[in-house]
């Protein structure tokens, strides 16, 4: 399996920690955190870089290919991730709130395994059709960003995921959807969708609270075939309860 992976990156390079890597044979992982606040901007990178070290490490050392096993190991790992940002930001008196924005990105062979931070929404396409469009929970009250939902579901060959920096339906209406998911129709470049898709986005908010654009174009050595059974995305919130089926958008 190959991710092509596109970036538009809008926030200073300083303040943005990011990681991807292939984990044994089938397991891709690909990390983009903004950090938008500058103090005590290293110590946020550093929970981050011990998150992936932990997590590269017993995945890459573990004999199981028990997929089950790695999505729990890998909610678990995300809950002690929000444990010590929230324990890190409530130490700090002179910040009244830090805010993340990103993504954790796992991808099991043909499993998507993802989790976002922050004002952040994705986009999923396939077929030429934008399939899914989901917005990350988030609790303003907190004095820190957490990685609340789990998105999971099966992708397909030529499936793109993109995740942006915005909450969608704050800044995107029906009408666009329906201009982006013409020209997905016209031209199955990704690159110009993705020109599309900036150039509204660029138009109705400035650059740096748009922080990102991140896209990734799946494609399998071996066909993945559609079936009926195929699993649908599921959005767990709170990474402690049940996934609800998402309808398709």
């Amino acid at each position: 399996m190959q991710l092509v992976e596109t970036k538009k990156q809008y926030g200073p390079e300083e303040s943005i920690y990011a990681f991807q890597d292939t984990l044994g044979d089938t397991v891709k992982m690909n990390v983009y955190v903004e950090c938008s606040s500058q103090k005590f901007l290293q110590f946020q990178k550093d929970i981050l870089e011990d998150f992936v070290a932990e997590f590269t490490s017993k995945v890459q050392n573990t004999e199981s290919d028990n997929i089950s096993e790695l999505k729990q190991y890998f909610e678990n790992s995300l809950k002690d991730l929000n444990l010590k940002f929230d324990q890190f930001a409530n130490k700090v008196r002179d910040v009244e709130r830090f805010e993340l924005k990103g993504v954790i990105q796992l991808i099991i062979d043909n499993l998507l395994l993802s989790s976002m931070i922050g004002e952040v929404s994705l986009l999923i396409m396939r077929d030429q059709k934008i399939l899914y469009t989901l917005e990350n929970a988030i609790d303003p009250s907190e004095k820190i960003d957490a990685f609340s939902d789990l998105v999971e579901g099966n992708l397909e060959g030529n499936d793109q995921l993109v995740y942006i920096g915005v909450k969608f339906s704050d800044v995107l209406g029906q009408q666009d959807r329906k201009e982006l998911e013409a020209i997905l129709l016209e031209d199955e470049s990704e690159e110009k969708f993705l020109l599309s898709l900036e150039s509204i986005l660029v138009s109705r908010i400035e650059k740096q609270y748009l922080s990102f654009i991140l896209s990734y174009v799946v494609n399998f050595s071996l066909e993945i075939k559609k079936t009926r059974n195929t699993k649908d995305f599921t959005l767990t919130k709170g990474l402690n309860i049940i996934g609800e089926k998402i309808q398709a958008s």
